[in-house]
């Protein structure tokens, strides 16, 4: 039987490699007929899409439109806020760090932090990568947290003066709790401490540069950005509007990044070789963390998610900040990698869930 197939493939001038690209484009067919259907009843403007196999772009797609009132379209190539996905490259910027010698995971954070609240200097890195910190994140802070700053110099010291009027949520290692923006933020200001350089300046040399990532860098609201996208949310009244802007002090090395499916498929390729991190470090901050009693914390690692979706195994990271969703997830198992971003974020939009369904598309 094997031969016969291989025979009709040769008669019919297709040959395997031809019929399993024609398969694959009859799969990525459907994937974008999916995600016009998604892209109507989520009200999303815009979109790009990029899907990868063993680290290499099998499939990648711009939906909708970058800019509605000029009607700009959404392409590979356009430029998106990635909010929380940004903590996966925090968590690589810390960890070669680790890797040269400068810290131990388990050591304090006020080891190396000058002027933190006395009751966040005990906190270990290990437990601001992995979320079991206890540190608030200051959604929404009650009324004597809620200080008197200059909206146009708000500083990063600000932000830390707010959010150090909390208390920690639960003793350091006992639970695990997204913390939000908070134990990022320290982790940021520890590569910064260490390397002697600007978060941004260290991603740029050590992550960026390397894999040729050009079109990513921080956050900016002042200067040009090529195909970027506007942000948008939801009105109950006037439907879709212009969402918020977001101050870059507040968002930093917790999500602070801008990038596009076309560079984080780079970044892909480089966690799916092995790159910038030695072997054991990945499997590392791939491997599920652990509370203080030995309890294994289900859906994180180092710097990454690990919640499994119908039995295959992933590892990535979502973000959602106003005016845009993100999600990046590797299948590993599979070798597939579904890459999605989009220009609104909504209660009722569920960009892992989405990004989920399309993995399901290509899994064998």
């Amino acid at each position: 039987m094997k031969y016969t197939v291989i025979f009709l493939f040769v008669c019919l001038g297709i040959g395997p490699v031809a019929a399993q690209r024609k398969a694959g484009h009859a799969v990525s067919k459907k994937v974008d007929q999916f995600m016009a259907e998604k892209m109507k009843s989520l009200q999303i403007p815009g979109a790009s899409l990029a899907v990868l196999r063993d680290g290499k772009i099998i499939h990648t797609q711009g939906y909708g439109m970058a800019n509605l009132e000029h009607q700009v379209p959404a392409q590979p190539a356009t430029n998106y806020l990635i909010a929380s996905v940004t903590k996966s490259f925090t968590a690589v910027a810390a960890m070669m760090l680790w890797e040269g010698g400068w810290f131990q995971l388990d050591d304090p954070i006020g080891k190396y932090l000058d002027s933190l609240p006395e009751h966040w200097n005990p906190l270990t890195i290990r437990q601001l990568m992995n979320h079991t910190s206890g540190i608030p994140y200051n959604l929404e802070l009650p009324p004597p947290c809620d200080f008197e700053f200059d909206p146009d110099h708000y500083t990063r010291q600000n932000y830390l003066q707010e959010v150090a009027c909390l208390p920690l949520n639960f003793p350091p290692g006992t639970k695990w709790a997204y913390s939000g923006t908070t134990g990022y933020t320290l982790l940021g200001m520890l590569i910064e401490k260490l390397s002697g350089q600007s978060y941004g300046e260290f991603l740029q040399q050590r992550i960026f540069q390397p894999l040729e990532m050009r079109e990513t860098g921080m956050m900016d609201n002042d200067h040009l950005i090529p195909n970027r996208a506007d942000g948008y949310a939801l009105d109950d009244t006037d439907g879709v509007v212009h969402s918020d802007v977001l101050d870059p002090v507040g968002e930093f090395s917790s999500s602070g990044l801008r990038s596009t499916v076309l560079d984080l498929a780079k970044w892909d390729a480089a966690l799916s070789d092995g790159k910038l991190l030695l072997a054991p470090t990945w499997e590392l901050m791939f491997t599920n963390a652990q509370l203080s009693d030995g309890t294994v914390v289900p859906s994180y690692g180092l710097g990454f998610g690990l919640t499994p979706y119908q039995g295959h195994r992933r590892v990535g990271h979502t973000g959602g900040t106003p005016g845009f969703s993100a999600s990046y997830n590797r299948f590993i198992d599979d070798g597939i990698t579904v890459i999605l971003l989009a220009n609104i974020n909504h209660e009722d939009f569920n960009v892992l869930q989405l990004s989920n369904e399309i993995a399901a598309f290509y899994f064998k």
